[in-house]
């Protein structure tokens, strides 16, 4: 290389979306081991154990159900995606990002389990620098966000109707719930094969 080459700068992340890369591209020897001990037991309660694993380090998030015998099929998957998470470490964006909250990714999934269908899409789980989450579709003409916040109390969503923007609306989830489990049973659906 010449020595008057230039030096790129140090990339920097604008959008939260481009923080999934932080999330997921770490080299991974076992992405998450997902054990079910109450495989469709005929009592109600139900608990779900996920384990991720990077290098020495391992984290392990448990998720009890009220009806294990109604487990969606979308709950697997989406906690796979959320555990990896909590693997991110203090500063994982280089600009002071918090260790993500168990309690945040609680108050997600529980929010899901209200507003999803059996074929919802299953959404994208992104790190705010707060220590919450992010939960996002992009699909069928929608534009959804939810952020939950760091200690799982306080929850905002972002709706955007890309065919007809004068349908788009922002708010907390407590108030717009009713507006979110319609558009998870008919708009964002899972294509099942």
């Amino acid at each position: 290389m010449a020595a008057n080459a230039p030096t790129l700068p140090r990339r920097r992340f604008r959008f939260l979306t481009e923080r999934d890369e932080i999330a997921t591209t770490h080299k991974v020897q076992s992405i998450a081991v997902l054990s079910h001990p109450m495989q469709r037991a005929s009592h109600r309660t139900g608990t779900i154990t996920v384990s991720t694993k990077l290098g020495d380090e391992e984290r392990t998030f448990t998720f009890t159900v009220e009806d294990a015998a109604r487990i969606p099929g979308w709950l697997k998957p989406t906690l796979k995606r959320a555990t990896r998470l909590f693997l991110l470490p203090f500063n994982w964006d280089n600009e002071g990002g918090k260790v993500i909250e168990r309690s945040s990714v609680m108050s997600a999934i529980t929010s899901l389990m209200d507003l999803m269908g059996d074929n919802s899409s299953l959404p994208q789980w992104l790190p705010t620098s707060e220590g919450g989450v992010q939960l996002e579709w992009h699909e069928g003409g929608i534009d959804l966000e939810i952020e939950f916040s760091a200690d799982g109390t306080e929850s905002h969503v972002v709706f955007a109707d890309l065919n007809k923007p004068e349908r788009d609306w922002h708010g907390s989830l407590a108030s717009n719930s009713e507006k979110l489990a319609p558009i998870f049973t008919t708009r964002l659906q899972r294509k099942i094969q």
